[in-house]
């Protein structure tokens, strides 16, 4: 087989392995905090991206918080009911039951659904290695101001679908509509204040009574999991993330879709495009 036949049919067999690698996560939302030293509310908003970025404005719940150095200080116990919302771009910030944004809409909501799922990190400077204070992340809120840094306990008629607790210790404590789920809780080493948290959520729909898995990891080390179904599609599905001391900052926080992986059919695609480069291969030998 001469040079030209065998480069062609080796780009052949590269483009079979293209067609079915697994598809890159998608950016829905990135927050870097790469902003001048300043109050929270009052930042640009130009540090944000991804395709949800231009349509959601970060707002502090409770006490206005602060952005220092690149990072998110989450104020804590020590300032009442404090928590970082996701409110609708252009939208003011007042009233008890302020517009919130509503993840599982637009574009940014489909592409979630249609990947399966969405992965919550950011980077984690916890304020101590030994209190049992927290840092915590809700969905599924119902988007009032009530909750704070109390939000993943909420139960009853504003109760919050699901969260998790990441205590500075070492330990994590999981929520369903405001019941601690002691059997999904979990431990991760700690051998420094500074962390980089995964929270995954794996489902197909958003729709009420869909179901969702929840898996989280500290420095890669699992942190806890658990199963639940989507609740309050009526009126949208609101995020929150706050803290229970005031030493504790987060950065470089992002929202991505599930990487997808290949169907079974592509899998013999797959095996089809290694066969042809091993017979060119072969056949160039002979």
């Amino acid at each position: 087989m001469n040079k030209l036949n065998t480069t062609l049919a080796f780009a052949a067999g590269i483009a079979v392995l293209a067609g079915v690698s697994a598809q890159a996560q998608t950016l829905i939302y990135n927050d870097s905090f790469a902003v001048p030293n300043g109050n929270l509310d009052s930042a640009s908003l130009s540090r944000l991206s991804g395709v949800d970025g231009s349509l959601v404005a970060p707002q502090s719940g409770g006490v206005e918080q602060t952005i220092t150095g690149g990072q998110l200080n989450l104020l804590g116990s020590g300032n009442g009911s404090v928590e970082m919302r996701f409110g609708v771009a252009g939208s003011p910030n007042s009233g008890n039951t302020p517009n919130l944004y509503d993840w599982s809409s637009g574009t940014g909501g489909a592409d979630i659904a249609a990947a399966g799922g969405f992965t919550v990190s950011f980077n984690w400077t916890a304020g101590d290695t030994s209190s049992g204070n927290w840092l915590f992340f809700a969905v599924g809120t119902l988007g009032d101001r009530t909750g704070g840094n109390l939000r993943v306990l909420q139960s009853g008629a504003n109760a919050t679908t699901a969260g998790i607790l990441l205590k500075n210790s070492g330990s994590s404590q999981v929520f369903n509509a405001g019941t601690h789920e002691v059997a999904d809780d979990g431990t991760f080493p700690v051998t420094s204040v500074n962390h980089v948290v995964d929270i995954t959520y794996d489902f197909s729909s958003w729709a009420n009574g869909s179901p969702v898995t929840m898996t989280a990891t500290v420095d890669g080390n699992a942190a806890g999991s658990d199963s639940f179904t989507w609740a309050n599609a009526g009126t949208g599905e609101f995020f929150d993330i706050g803290s229970y001391d005031e030493n504790n900052t987060i950065g470089d926080l992002n929202i991505d879709t599930l990487a997808t992986v290949p169907e079974p059919s592509s899998w013999v695609m797959l095996a089809g495009g290694l066969g042809t480069l091993v017979a060119v291969r072969r056949f160039r030998r002979s």
